[in-house]
């Protein structure tokens, strides 16, 4: 049994008053757990397994919600499955982003 990040997150908000915006986000949980959501970047990580992370795959975040993609990869679809609130939370952390932060990584991290 891992850290639960969605505990992390409330634990933050409830004892430090603080509004947390993580700028990644686990893909799956516990034995689901394969990747990370990278929001500066829009895209995902996944770590392949037979290599035991040694080797992973990066694709864009929009092909999470792409019924024949997921149904084509059920190492993501479980791990989607296994993420209580995923879409609902990348939404919405998409939409905090988009109003704090430059339209391209490139231009945020030049901004600094």
């Amino acid at each position: 049994m891992g850290a639960d990040f969605d505990h992390v997150v409330r634990t933050i908000r409830q004892r430090l008053g603080a509004h947390p915006v993580p700028l990644q986000f686990p893909l799956g949980r516990e034995d689901n757990f394969i990747g990370i959501i990278n929001f500066l970047e829009q895209n995902v990580v996944v770590w392949l397994e037979e290599t035991l992370g040694a080797k992973f795959e990066i694709f864009e975040v929009e092909k999470l919600w792409d019924k024949s993609f997921v149904d084509s990869r059920p190492d993501v679809a479980a791990a989607l499955k296994g993420s209580r609130s995923i879409r609902s939370f990348t939404t919405s952390i998409a939409r905090k982003l988009s109003n704090t932060l430059p339209n391209t990584t490139t231009k945020f991290w030049t901004s600094i």
